[in-house]
């Protein structure tokens, strides 16, 4: 189970991550994410994650969704979050900077764009992502996000197996 939050400012990616990109109807999606999360005996959500505009500033923020609720409409960036890996997590107060989606990747949670904005075609697409290696920017210190780099495998797995094909 992971118990600490990384910070931002003290800790950053140390690796490219993951990434894969595929094209799958959203029902299909969500079928798979809650079988992966039965498989598991978890309970996932999505965190979807907007920008807001407040006067001058730009900010981030997200609300906690159930998997049914994900759409091609509106924001397209969620985080897939496992209620066994991350039982706790910071309240959804409003963020500057890269915001809560950069603050969920490093702390190894699986980033979902539904649809991948960077993929315009008329099939809509969409990836998933996961930051699995951080370090600290102040001692070097290490860690590998180790268990939610296994769901990212699982969820890949399970994706391809629907019928998902590579965008």
């Amino acid at each position: 189970m992971t118990a600490q939050w990384f910070r931002l400012g003290d800790w950053e990616r140390a690796t490219r991550g993951r990434n894969w990109s595929f094209v799958l109807p959203t029902a299909d999606v969500v079928e798979v994410l809650g079988h992966v999360a039965d498989r598991r005996e978890d309970v996932f959500t999505l965190l979807q994650c907007d920008r807001l505009q407040e006067g001058q500033t730009w900010r981030s923020i997200y609300r906690d969704l159930a998997l049914e609720e994900l759409s091609l409409d509106g924001p397209w960036q969620y985080v897939v979050r496992s209620r066994t890996l991350y039982p706790a997590i910071p309240a959804p107060e409003p963020r500057e900077g890269v915001g809560w989606p950069g603050e969920f990747a490093l702390n190894g949670l699986i980033l979902l764009h539904h649809p991948d904005p960077a993929r315009r075609s008329e099939t809509p697409r969409s990836s998933i992502g996961i930051v699995n290696r951080i370090a600290n920017q102040h001692d070097g210190r290490v860690h590998d996000h180790a268990e939610s780099d296994a769901l990212f495998a699982a969820l890949k797995r399970a994706l391809k197996a629907a019928g998902a094909r590579p965008a």
